[in-house]
């Protein structure tokens, strides 16, 4: 998500413009991952055909062994697992990416 899939009226913005609608549309309950900050680009893989963030949120999906509780995995250790990935992967091409993560949820809620 970030500038890529965000549409805002055809006229000449800010990369705040990406901030403010990623603020409307998160909220208490739900949680926006961003594949970067909005200041910075999303880079893919030519390897795999997509970008970094698809490429480690399908790889945590399947449950490595440091991410998952039993047969669970929960949200803040999938977060965590993937944005440290994605940050990893785009330091070794000499760039800068960290995904972006908006939204309020409880903690403490089961799972997470």
């Amino acid at each position: 998500m970030g500038a890529k899939a965000l549409q805002v009226d055809a006229r000449a913005r800010s990369l705040d413009s990406v901030d403010v609608e990623l603020n409307r549309i998160s909220g208490e309950g739900r949680v926006v991952f961003a594949a970067s900050a909005s200041t910075q680009r999303a880079w893919e893989s030519s390897r795999f055909g997509h970008g970094f963030l698809t490429l480690y949120l399908i790889e945590a999906l399947q449950g490595p062994a440091e991410i998952r509780e039993g047969d669970r995995i929960g949200l803040l250790r999938l977060l965590d697992y993937v944005s440290r990935r994605v940050a990893d992967a785009a330091s070794q091409i000499r760039h800068e990416q960290h995904p972006a993560i908006r939204g309020t949820f409880d903690a403490n809620t089961p799972g997470l």
